[in-house]
């Protein structure tokens, strides 16, 4: 009864591809959308070495419905991942951490506030972003401020999304109309029609 399969911070994108194409042949699953994210690294690579753009044309192959990255060097970090590997990927997804953690004694902590995380993560609506979430050091308060951030550029903007998805589904190709995912209900067919929060 899922809406909707994450398989994400995947550092490894044979191991991905491998469990997402186990995944999309279980014939109990192929009516269900799969989102797919790797972890980029701060050097722009990720761990295992691949182009993120790579990765995100080798998940749609392998039956992504949605492909992304998560975790890796903050919202900052993600938008340079956007810009460099551009359009043509579909609908993606980014779940960025809360920046870059410092070590205080013997704990991992994420400085970055609520506030600024979601206006850095919002930003990536502008690059192409369409599921925007948030990773290590996220909590509740991180997400409830970009789902208000969001509201807000939706509300600044006469109740219109950022940017209106570019269909890449044969016989949807209508300039400015929103890329839907055929044959699909639920989660696929609300993405970029309407506001959605993932927990």
């Amino acid at each position: 009864g899922v809406d909707l399969l994450i398989l994400e911070t995947f550092a490894d994108l044979d191991q991905l591809l491998a469990i997402l194409r186990a995944v999309k042949g279980e014939a109990k699953l192929q009516q269900v959308p799969v989102m797919a994210q790797m972890v980029v690294a701060a050097t722009g690579r990720s761990f295992d070495g691949h182009h993120p753009g790579q990765a995100l044309r080798l998940m749609k192959q392998a039956g992504a419905d949605v492909a992304g990255i998560n975790c890796g060097a903050g919202p900052k970090g993600a938008a340079a991942v956007l810009a460099e590997v551009g359009g043509g990927h579909g609908p993606l997804s980014v779940f960025p951490n809360a920046g870059l953690p410092e070590r205080m004694d013997d704990r991992l902590v994420y400085s970055s506030s609520p506030e600024y995380f979601a206006r850095a993560t919002a930003e990536l609506a502008a690059s192409g972003a369409r599921v925007l979430g948030g990773c290590c050091g996220t909590g509740p308060e991180h997400i409830a401020a970009l789902a208000r951030q969001l509201q807000s550029g939706v509300e600044a903007r006469g109740g219109h999304s950022a940017k209106p998805f570019r269909s890449t589904t044969p016989g949807m190709k209508k300039p400015g109309t929103r890329e839907r995912i055929s044959g699909q209900d639920g989660f696929a067919q609300k993405l970029g029609q309407e506001s959605m929060v993932l927990v």
